[in-house]
């Protein structure tokens, strides 16, 4: 058993709403970023038979013009579908002067869930203009790198037409 091997595979992809409105800066070399916070829902039956819900809340951080697009389309309580890498940061806290750390998603593709009619009485993407599409962060890992080792990163892009006949359901 000592020639097993494991692959080194980070994918994450989960649903669910921003908790806040994200927050945008700029870093010193004028790569732009986003981050914000969303919130997961799990449901389940306790042992005495009743139904419990369990929320973990996500750390989501975007780049480039993906991070444009988070913080201009996106609001608290916005549904959303985010695929990425799980990152761990770390740093010295100086009031308590300890080690911290927290999980992070660093976004690949936020997709949002509310396909209803937006405010402006276009259907479609939530209150996205007709024409805008959700960006992909596929080749902006930062510190990551020479190229792009996330698995999957250099197959075509799939955003091709379907008609709503193509749809099964």
């Amino acid at each position: 058993m000592a020639d097993i091997r494991v692959p080194d595979l980070n994918i994450v992809l989960i649903a669910g709403r921003l908790v806040r409105d994200p927050e945008i800066r700029s870093t010193p070399s004028g790569r732009t970023v986003t981050r914000f916070t969303m919130a997961n829902n799990r449901r389940f039956k306790g042992k005495d038979g009743e139904t419990r819900e369990e929320a973990i809340y996500i750390s989501v951080v975007s780049w480039d013009s993906q991070a444009d697009y988070v913080y201009k389309y996106l609001r608290k309580g916005r549904p959303v579908l985010v695929e990425g890498r799980l990152r761990q940061d770390e740093w010295d806290d100086p009031t308590t002067n300890q080690r911290r750390s927290r999980f992070e998603i660093v976004a690949r593709n936020i997709q949002p869930l509310d396909w209803g009619t937006n405010s402006s009485g276009n259907s479609g993407q939530g209150n996205m203009p007709p024409n805008e599409k959700p960006i992909s962060n596929m080749n902006n890992y930062p510190n990551h790198g020479e190229g792009n080792s996330y698995p999957g990163a250099n197959y075509p892009d799939d955003n091709f037409p379907v008609s709503e006949d193509d749809v099964p359901f």
